[in-house]
C-alpha cells in the first residue's frame, strides 16, 4: 500500500514539474554590457503579470511560472532602456534581451508652497504668495489675504471680528499698538502671517477656558529676526521720551547684531536716530 502511495506522489510531482515553465536569460546592450532591468511574464494578450524578477549584477534573470496559455509575453523594462517585449511559446527556454540604453528627458517639475495652510485653530498665510508689486509694508499685503480687512489706521479684522492681540514671533511687543506694525514693518521681512482663532492669551487658561478672540502672529524670515526694518514715517510712529521705540524686548540676545539706524524710507532716507540693539526692534 505504501509503495503505491509513494508511486502516486512521485507521479504527481512529475506532472507538476512538467507543467512549470522556466524562462531565464540576460539583459545586455549591444556591447554586451549588463543592464539593470525589471523582467516580467504574462499570458499573451493580457496584462496579468504571472511573475517578475530584477536582473542581478551580471544582468541575469530567472522566471518560474505555471499557466495554461500557449504563448506568453516576456518584457524587460528599465529607466535607461524603456520597455522591450517578446512573445514566445509557453515552454522552458533561454531568452536574452539585447537593448539600447537611451537618455530620458525628465519633465520639469515646479513645486509650489501652499498659499494658505490650516493647522487646528491656526491659519497660516504665505506672505510671498500674496505680496504684489508696490506692497512695501505688511499692512499692504494683509489687504490681499482672504478674510482679513485692514483699516486706514492699521486696525485689523478677521471675518469681521476685530483682532485682540498682535504678536511678532509670538511676543506681544506692541501692547495693542499694532497699527504701528502694519504700517511700518517691511513686507519682505515677514515669511508667514498666522491667524490664531479661539486665542487664549493667558497660558494657564489655555485648553481650559474657551475663547472666541482672534489674534495675529507674524513669523519673520530668519534673515530678519532681531533686525526688523521699520519704515518709520516722519511725524508718525510711536515717539517716546528718549527716541523712537516699538518695544523693549529684543528678539535675540543683545550684542548679536550691530545697531542699525532708523531710516525714513518714505521721507527721503533721513536717519532719524541710531537705534540701540539692546532695546529696539529694528
Amino acid at each position: 500500500m505504501y509503495r503505491h502511495l509513494i508511486t502516486a506522489m512521485l507521479a504527481f510531482a512529475t506532472i507538476a514539474a512538467s507543467a512549470q515553465t522556466v524562462i531565464e536569460g540576460t539583459v545586455a546592450d549591444a556591447q554586451g554590457k549588463h543592464v539593470e532591468a525589471y523582467v516580467s511574464v504574462a499570458p499573451k494578450g493580457t496584462g496579468n503579470i504571472l511573475v517578475f524578477a530584477d536582473t542581478d549584477a551580471k544582468g541575469h534573470y530567472r522566471l518560474e511560472f505555471t499557466t495554461e496559455a500557449d504563448s506568453v509575453t516576456v518584457s524587460a523594462s528599465g529607466l535607461a532602456i524603456g520597455s522591450h517585449a517578446k512573445q514566445v511559446a509557453n515552454r522552458s527556454q533561454r531568452l536574452d534581451f539585447c537593448v539600447k540604453e537611451q537618455a530620458m528627458q525628465l519633465k520639469e517639475v515646479t513645486v509650489r508652497a501652499q498659499k494658505i495652510r490650516q493647522n487646528g485653530d491656526t491659519l497660516s498665510y504665505l506672505v510671498g504668495a500674496y505680496q504684489q508689486q508696490g506692497d512695501r509694508v505688511i499692512g499692504d499685503v494683509l489687504k490681499h489675504m482672504p478674510g482679513i480687512e485692514v483699516a486706514d489706521n492699521g486696525g485689523i479684522k478677521y471675518n469681521g471680528k476685530t483682532i485682540k492681540k498682535f504678536y511678532v514671533e509670538e511676543m506681544d511687543l506692541l501692547q495693542g499698538r499694532y497699527g504701528l506694525a502694519t504700517n511700518n514693518i517691511n513686507a519682505s521681512d515677514v515669511a508667514t502671517v498666522q491667524v490664531l482663532e479661539h486665542h487664549q492669551p493667558v497660558k494657564m487658561l489655555q485648553d481650559k477656558e474657551l475663547s472666541d478672540d482672534v489674534a495675529i502672529n507674524l513669523k519673520l524670515k530668519n534673515s530678519a529676526k532681531g533686525t526688523v526694518a521699520i519704515n518709520t514715517m516722519l511725524g508718525g510712529g510711536a515717539q517716546q521720551a528718549g527716541g523712537w521705540h516699538i518695544g523693549k524686548r529684543p528678539l535675540r540676545q543683545p550684542g548679536r547684531h550691530r545697531p542699525k539706524p532708523l531710516v525714513d524710507r518714505r521721507g527721503g532716507g533721513h536717519v532719524l536716530r541710531q537705534a540701540s540693539a539692546k532695546h529696539d526692534l529694528i
